[in-house]
């Protein structure tokens, strides 16, 4: 499934599985730059009973891994900018962040590394 700006440049492109779930999302701004992509890597539910798996979707637990994109007014180009898994749209473990010179750092919780 695709979205367009009025400009006729795609604005978001979803891959959906038989199901109808999303599987992998690409966002774009007015000039074609890619901003976001996320890829679901795992679907999971902890519904007890078929009845609460049909009932509602509170059960269900869906993991993505995002890669973030910023424009670098330095670079004049889009360039990483974090990398990282989201659980139900919240994120999860160890994200990296990159720099506009290459550098980057891992940040945990409340601690963060730094490499050149």
């Amino acid at each position: 499934m695709i979205q367009y700006y009025k400009n006729g440049q795609i604005a978001n492109q979803y891959s959906l599985d038989n199901y109808g779930n999303i599987k992998s999302v690409k966002r774009f701004d007015r000039k074609g730059n890619k901003t976001l992509e996320y890829v679901t890597t795992e679907i999971d539910t902890n519904a007890k009973s078929l009845n609460e798996f049909l009932e509602s979707q509170d059960h269900m637990s869906f993991k993505t891994y995002n890669t973030i994109y910023k424009c670098s007014n330095k670079l004049g180009a889009y360039y990483l900018y974090k990398e990282g898994q989201r659980i139900n749209d919240k994120k999860n473990g160890v994200w990296t962040t990159y720099y506009e010179n290459g550098a980057f750092y891992f940040c945990f919780r409340n601690s963060a590394i730094t490499f050149d």
